[in-house]
């Protein structure tokens, strides 16, 4: 079994920061204390501090701050505050405006989309 490294790619990390191996970091800013599980992928994301990300989550252009994201989760596009969002939810904002932070509890398999 071959072991595999996290790859992070023109991106910071401050804090106390546990990266999983199969993770990949893009162009984003990292500040602990942050987990971020098995096989996530962020990109062009500011996330953290007081962040916990599960396995199999993608984060793009988005801002992530005291926030819980069970497996599967995707966000874009968005920025979130205290937020707990759970296994298999995509959160999106299809505004074009991301100046706004949002506070979500969202259940399993939900998912909400901002339009305008």
């Amino acid at each position: 079994v071959e072991k595999k490294e996290a790859q992070i790619k023109d991106s910071d990390i401050s804090g106390k920061v546990n990266l999983a191996n199969s993770a990949i970091v893009v162009k984003s800013k990292l500040n602990g204390p942050l987990v971020v599980g098995n096989n996530c992928y962020v990109e062009n994301s500011s996330v953290g501090p007081d962040v916990s990300i599960g396995d199999e989550c993608t984060i793009k252009n988005s801002y992530l701050n005291n926030c819980v994201l069970m497996k599967g989760v995707t966000v874009e596009n968005i920025n979130l505050k205290d937020s707990i969002i759970g296994n298999n939810v995509k959160v999106a904002n299809k505004s074009g405006n991301n100046r706004h932070y949002f506070k979500f509890s969202l259940s399993d398999d939900s998912q909400m989309v901002i339009e305008q």
